[in-house]
């Protein structure tokens, strides 16, 4: 008897797992999912920039979409979305890029 309710446990902790790492890829995949829309919007900022169309006064049809990115999110130098701004801990943007 006392090997039956082993291997109930056992089969009950590997339940376990599989559903933990079931969750897991979903999220992961969700995650990825946004990563993937943020970085299109992203892609769409930048080719409208490089356009010279992200500074014009009015917005025509494709621009009414698009967000305003914040200054200090953007390269003062190549004027491009940083991809991972710094911030440190006082909540202030770092200007440098990370080093990795």
């Amino acid at each position: 008897m006392a090997a039956s309710e082993r291997l109930r446990e056992v089969a009950a902790q590997e339940a376990a797992r599989v559903a933990a790492a079931t969750k897991a890829r979903e999220v992961a995949v969700a995650a990825a999912m946004v990563a993937a829309a943020a970085e299109a919007e992203a892609d769409a900022l930048e080719r409208a920039t490089a356009d010279g169309r992200g500074s014009s006064g009015a917005a025509g049809p494709s621009e009414a979409s698009e967000v305003a990115v914040p200054d200090h999110l953007m390269c003062s130098i190549t004027a491009v979305v940083r991809p991972t701004p710094l911030i440190r801990c006082a909540a202030l943007p770092d200007t440098s890029y990370p080093l990795a």
